[in-house]
């Protein structure tokens, strides 16, 4: 039964004062309810407004606030407008909630709920009550309904009979009235029980619309005390929306509650965390991104801080999330980035590694002139500590202090080559020298980042060098001397311990050197021995004689008794091979003679003569040279014919040979 309107800008039969913590729909239906009207609309007809309670009670004219105020008997318009949720100049989307600035998302105002515990307390609705986030009165703790426990009908802002009433479930009195048959407050809800409850009840109380149960934001971090209890509310929902998906649930953007099913997501348990995290700022979140970081290797992606902490850095990039909150939590995020870099080996991009200890590839080519190449190598090394995220995507991240430590190795190795010029020793006899302990060949990480891989400690070779220049002799240097380098160039075989044994007999003072200077650098050019037939008693192998030594033109010459150049006409002219042995003169002196061998010749048979009757005598008896020495003109002769000549009667042609 609806009573009937009263004549129009007239006040309630009762009037209506707004409870501490009610909103303008909670007093309407009060007013409704206490007046004998089942609809809010009847209020608002009254203040000269037509249609449903949600579309007229946000946007108010301030002369209609004066008729509704004196509709409800109000002598201040005052008192109503507070009630109203308009919204905030320059912040779409979002109404003033009793002075804090709340989303309109997160506001019910076509349904309400209720606490049948609080209703036993005072019959009257709360508009804290009307908070999405909030599943429980902040008050009682107690888990709020929506619907109607027996008939399952929602609960709504213009249909009324009593606040503590199910407006569908009636029954009708002996007067014939309708009346009430569902009375909410018999039907009690659990109660939420948190472990942190203060930190649940500054939360409540950020936007408690009861001045006497708000929050106090005067002890919390200065840099979080410059906001207002809206945003720190907003601050609070974000982190919560941050943690709530799962690994893979919205990774690209921050989840936020659509449903009604979203919202019961967010737990006191949440709240209650979250706001911890706001009363210990910075350490709270600190100790939030700690969790979120344990959980990244069930994310998606490979590494950086949206690895480590992308769900809170989602909410940095949210653009409904305050501005003053966004900045808030980013510098949070990269203090945390800062703190954990020393404690944590992972990889990170360079804007967020906080690590002077740790370097790239790139950093590593770009500060100290190592290739990628050269990095790639040092990084197969086990003592060489590298840093790579899972997959082997991300960058390779290496300790500076070792790859400087490397570096200055540098100074003290030579290459190979450098090593060949200086001894004069083909890089495989300096291996060789290497594994007799003569020389020092590196093979720790500094040559993976060098051209090649063949280096040796200089120190090493400077002592090799010195040792054997102490050895040099002052004295004259053999007639038959003969370079060390040409001597061994000159060997008919080598040994595979040749320099080895060479050096070992050297620096054993069983090997006599000599210094002959030039334009050579190499130390086994300008050093010199006595023969080359020592080196093959030094080198002697089975099989191996004096006779395979290969010989130079000047100890041809020597044998021969003629000069360097004639010998070298010799073997132009075939009677000499280029790389002549001693059997080889020895073949050549059992074929041919020379003038001087006839005059040896006319010696042994009692003869005696100068070189011109001689060469006259043979050329006389028609004897033919061989071939002509180019710079004396002396001839080459064929052995046998001479042989036959003088012992065929031709020693007549000669003087005896007189004794004395």
């Amino acid at each position: 039964m609806t009573v009937g309107l009263v004549d129009d800008m007239s006040s309630l039969v009762h009037a209506v004062r707004p409870i501490p913590g009610e909103g303008l729909g909670e007093l309407l239906l009060r007013a409704a309810a206490e007046n004998g009207y089942d609809k809010t609309d009847w209020i608002l007809a009254l203040a000269g407004r037509k249609g449903s309670f949600l579309s007229k009670t946000l946007r108010l004219a301030p002369e209609e606030l004066v008729h509704l105020a004196r509709v409800l008997g109000l002598d201040d318009p005052a008192g109503v407008g507070p009630l109203l949720y308009k919204e905030v100049a320059g912040m779409k989307g979002w109404l003033d909630f009793f002075g804090a600035p709340v989303r309109a998302r997160h506001l019910q105002l076509r349904r309400r709920r209720v606490s049948p515990r609080s209703l036993r307390q005072s019959p009257h609705l709360k508009a804290v009550w009307a908070v999405r986030i909030f599943s429980f009165d902040p008050e009682t703790k107690e888990q709020l309904i929506d619907r109607c426990p027996v008939c399952g009908v929602k609960f709504n802002f213009w249909r009324v009979l009593e606040p503590w009433s199910c407006a569908s479930c009636l029954r009708t009195d002996h007067e014939g009235f309708r009346r009430p048959s569902v009375d909410l407050r018999d039907y009690p809800q659990p109660v939420v029980e948190v472990a942190d409850q203060m930190a649940l009840d500054f939360v409540t109380g950020l936007v408690q619309p009861d001045p006497e149960r708000r929050s106090d934001c005067a002890g919390l971090h200065p840099g979080l005390q410059a906001l207002s209890r809206g945003e720190l509310f907003e601050m609070v929902v974000s982190l919560c929306c941050a943690v709530i998906p799962e690994p893979g649930e919205s990774p690209n953007a921050l989840w936020r509650p659509m449903t009604n099913e979203d919202y019961r997501r967010v737990t006191p348990d949440l709240l209650a965390k979250m706001g911890r995290t706001i009363l210990s700022w910075p350490e709270g979140f600190h100790q939030l991104a700690s969790e979120v970081r344990e959980r990244s290797d069930e994310r998606p992606g490979h590494y950086g801080v949206r690895k480590e902490l992308g769900p809170l850095l989602r909410v940095t990039g949210y653009k409904n999330v305050p501005k003053a909150v966004r900045d808030l939590v980013r510098k949070a995020i990269d203090d945390d980035m800062a703190m954990t870099a020393s404690a944590l080996p992972t990889v990170r991009r360079s804007a967020d590694r906080y690590r002077a200890d740790l370097m790239t590839i790139a950093d590593a080519h770009a500060e100290l002139g190592c290739t990628g190449k050269h990095m790639t190598r040092l990084g197969r090394r086990p003592e060489i500590e590298m840093i790579q995220s899972a997959g082997s995507h991300g960058p390779i991240l290496f300790r500076r202090d070792q790859i400087e430590t490397i570096l200055r190795q540098k100074d003290r190795i030579v290459a190979s080559q450098e090593v060949v010029n200086r001894l004069g020793i083909s890089r495989s006899g300096l291996r060789q020298l290497a594994e007799k302990g003569l020389l020092e060949r590196e093979t720790g990480a500094v040559i993976d980042i060098m051209i090649g891989n063949d280096y040796y400690l200089a120190k090493s070779v400077d002592d090799l060098l010195d040792r054997i220049v102490a050895l040099v002799r002052n004295d004259e240097c053999p007639e038959m001397h003969v370079r060390l380098r040409k001597a061994v160039n000159r060997l008919p075989e080598r040994p595979a311990d040749l320099w080895p044994t060479i050096i070992e007999n050297i620096l054993g003072g069983r090997l006599p050197i000599w210094l002959r200077e030039g334009r050579l650098a190499a130390l086994t050019s300008r050093i010199a021995v006595e023969h080359i037939a020592i080196l093959t008693d030094i080198l002697q192998t089975p099989g191996q004689s004096r006779g395979a030594l290969v010989l130079n033109q000047a100890e041809a010459a020597q044998v021969l008794g003629i000069g360097p150049l004639n010998v070298n006409q010799l073997v132009a002219a075939g009677f000499l091979p280029r790389k002549m042995v001693q059997k080889d003169l020895d073949e050549f002196a059992r074929t041919y003679v020379l003038t001087n061998g006839v005059l040896e010749l006319l010696k042994e048979r009692g003869r005696v003569a100068s070189t011109k009757v001689l060469v006259g005598v043979l050329r006389a008896a028609g004897l033919k040279p061989a071939t002509e020495l180019l710079l004396t003109g002396r001839p080459v002769w064929v052995l046998r014919e001479i042989v036959r000549f003088l012992d065929g009667g031709g020693l007549s042609h000669f003087k005896l040979l007189q004794s004395r």
